[in-house]
């Protein structure tokens, strides 16, 4: 037997395909709306923050996030292994939300706090040691909470929904930073930036660590391996990924998810900056785009019901991100004017609307693919298929905002100067034909991933054929 029920005994994972209350959806979506704070600041953020606040030169920037983001990727698997073998009577990744939830938000207000009369040498220093192991701590938030999914039910259906309303908290949540942050970095303490930034982030933190507990405490893991399951040896797991192609083909439309979001998305703050002159328009912009993306959420429920096929709606939705990506490209001009900018927003959100059905799509496959290793593998290991998918997303963001850095530091970049036209021009090429490439690629590979829904209903019966 290879699963069974935390509170009845033993289950087959059919009958686990239970339907899941309004309440424990909202409670499971609390973990994101907890975690994307912290996720979202230093994302969407910290690269301009260092250069342009802190004025630590752009290459040194770019280095270490590369570097740090690699022991990103590095430790996904890392940790996912070492939930997957966490036993406590409450189970293997509920226990990780609360202190990796607060261990996050303390060492990511440190990422923005100025150490008084410390020297440029020394506060560069601690932001970066900062960073190290607000990353580490990070992970052990995020992997756990995106495996636990895969214990809450087995039903095709619920989890989209599931990951509907998880992907909808985390887009309203993003709206909200969008909306509001760059405004508070500025005016909360006018004339110091840097305060501006470490009040701002202290605000979003303290908002945020309540729903570490209400995530804690209102979910359960109805789905844990039997008494008599002995864990696997790490070097099994990373067996599993030999001849698997969901899971190959998820990382690698994940790769170009995190690829996207650095090389292109990372410019966003210094293309509004620069080329269209002011700072806070990347927030007008961020806020409309992130709407769009809470529109693609709310929609899945529908979507599913029309479309069952997720890897079908993935397939559109990137294709039709990529045409609008490649349009937006020429009518870049248009944002500097106030007209041009509303118009460019309105498209954007349309953009983040229909993309982000593909992007909700992708996080909804995984406990699918779980499955997938369980049938053919005869090995349970939730946490490390969603350690190992993330660790293509952090490789990309890694490699991503290496190079980004790198090419505007050759290209001339300079802080609070205005930038000389050949660095403007890659800014609008990255943030519209760059992306539309990377999506591209995200588009094979979705085509490549196999599982339907009824082939899920297949896996489950296999499996439980072999218990």
């Amino acid at each position: 037997m290879i699963f069974s029920m935390a509170e009845t005994g033993h289950t087959t994972l059919e009958s686990a395909a239970v339907k899941l209350s309004n309440k424990e959806r909202f409670c499971y979506a609390a973990g994101v709306i907890g975690m994307i704070i912290p996720f979202n600041l230093p994302l969407g953020y910290l690269t301009y923050y260092w250069t342009d606040v802190a004025l630590i030169p752009m290459s040194i920037v770019a280095t270490f996030l590369m570097l740090n983001k690699l022991w990103d990727a590095i430790n996904d698997p890392i940790i996912g292994a070492m939930a997957d073998r966490t036993h406590t009577k409450n189970g293997r990744y509920r226990p990780w939300i609360i202190p990796a939830g607060i261990t996050s938000n303390l060492t990511c207000l440190l990422l923005f706090m100025r150490i008084p009369g410390a020297s440029q040498t020394v506060q560069t220093i601690s932001y970066f040691v900062s960073y190290f192991i607000f990353v580490a701590a990070f992970t052990a938030l995020e992997i756990p909470h995106l495996a636990m999914k895969s214990t809450l039910t087995t039903d095709y259906a619920q989890r989209g929904i599931l990951t509907s309303w998880r992907q909808t908290s985390a887009s309203l949540v993003m709206a909200t930073i969008a909306a509001t942050y760059l405004p508070m970095t500025i005016y909360l303490v006018p004339g110091d930036r840097a305060a501006g930034y470490f009040y701002a982030t202290c605000i979003f933190l303290a908002i945020s660590t309540p729903f570490y507990f209400i995530c804690y405490y209102g979910t359960k893991e109805r789905i844990l391996p039997a008494a008599d399951e002995k864990d696997p040896p790490f070097s099994e797991s990373l067996k599993c990924l030999k001849g698997n192609k969901p899971a190959l083909m998820l990382m690698g439309a994940h790769l170009c998810h995190g690829l996207n979001g650095a090389l292109a998305g990372g410019v966003g703050i210094y293309f509004w900056t620069y080329y269209a002159g002011n700072v806070l328009y990347q927030a007008q912009n961020a806020t409309f785009s992130s709407f769009g993306g809470t529109i693609a959420a709310m929609l899945m429920g529908v979507l599913l019901k029309l479309y069952p096929n997720k890897r079908n709606l993935g397939i559109m939705a990137w294709s039709f991100s990529c045409v609008v990506a490649v349009c937006m490209y020429f009518l870049a001009p248009m944002v500097l004017t106030p007209g041009g900018r509303l118009a460019w927003y309105i498209i954007n959100l349309c953009r983040g609307a229909i993309g982000g059905v593909g992007f909700v799509c992708l996080f909804s496959m995984v406990p699918e693919v779980t499955e997938y290793t369980i049938a053919k593998y005869g090995l349970r290991a939730s946490g490390f298929i969603v350690a190992i998918v993330n660790f293509t997303f952090k490789f990309g963001t890694s490699f991503g905002q290496g190079a980004s850095g790198w090419i505007l530091a050759a290209l001339g970049y300079v802080p609070n100067q205005p930038q000389n036209p050949v660095l403007l021009g890659y800014l609008r090429f990255a943030l519209t034909m760059l992306s539309a490439i990377i999506t591209g690629i995200g588009v094979l590979f979705f085509s490549g991933y196999k599982i339907t829904k009824e082939s899920h209903e297949e896996l489950l019966k296999t499996i439980n054929a072999d218990a």
